[in-house]
């Protein structure tokens, strides 16, 4: 590629919001996967676009109606909310970032209280202690 060719490959990188890592996986996928002997064009590198399919727990109550194995196939990934995320089991072993769901315990007390002269108990999470 001559420095034209590079500047605008430099361009449609940034317009087509590329991180360096996604960046770093075109260039690897255009060098596993071009016809040797042709120089890559800026397309080759810029038409990589992986997008990994994230699903809630509803979306494969729905699925399950056409595929009873859906469930199988599936992998329950924490994505920083209160409920899982599940992605396709070949993307999880694929990608190395992705911190699978651990079902949380959630840690409580009882506790006797006295509020006006009037007592009792209540069940306390361990955020309102």
């Amino acid at each position: 590629m001559n420095k034209n060719q590079i500047n605008i490959l430099k361009e449609r990188i940034k317009a087509n919001n590329f991180t360096d890592k996604r960046f770093e996986d075109a260039v690897n996928f255009v060098i596993d996967n071009f016809k040797y002997g042709n120089i890559p064009h800026i397309a080759d590198f810029i038409r990589y676009d992986q997008t990994i399919d994230l699903f809630s727990y509803n979306d494969l109550l729905e699925m399950h109606q056409n595929n009873k194995d859906v469930f199988k196939m599936v992998i329950a990934i924490d994505v920083g909310l209160s409920v899982p995320k599940y992605v396709w089991k070949w993307d999880y072993e694929k990608y190395p970032f992705f911190k699978k769901w651990e079902i949380k315990k959630a840690k409580s007390s009882i506790k006797t209280y006295s509020d006006n002269g009037k007592t009792g108990t209540k069940i306390f999470s361990i955020d309102e202690e």
